[in-house]
């Protein structure tokens, strides 16, 4: 059951910090001239103003820097995940 417990609380935290993180690290500048990115702190997605003629794309996907931030939440989540369920499992004993 304490298991159970610790992965739940590390699911629920993993969610938060993507949800925040990539609504925090959205920037869009594009109306001025800027370019549209999202990810931190490894950007994956880049969308620019204008048309590039040399590559022919506007748009870039980086797939490894989206996982990069996929493993570095997950971290972060079990991080937190552990001390709080650790603090949990010592009041509930108390």
């Amino acid at each position: 059951m304490k298991n159970k417990r610790f992965w739940l609380i590390t699911i629920i935290v993993f969610f938060i910090v993507l949800v925040s993180f990539t609504t925090i690290s959205y920037n869009d500048r594009r109306p001025a001239d800027g370019d549209l990115t999202i990810g931190y702190p490894f950007r994956f997605y880049t969308k620019t103003a204008g048309f590039n003629i040399a590559e022919g794309v506007n748009t870039y996907f980086e797939p490894i820097s989206l996982i990069g931030n996929l493993v570095l939440y997950f971290i972060i989540s079990v991080i937190v995940g552990f001390v709080v369920h650790k603090l949990v499992v010592h009041k509930l004993m108390r």
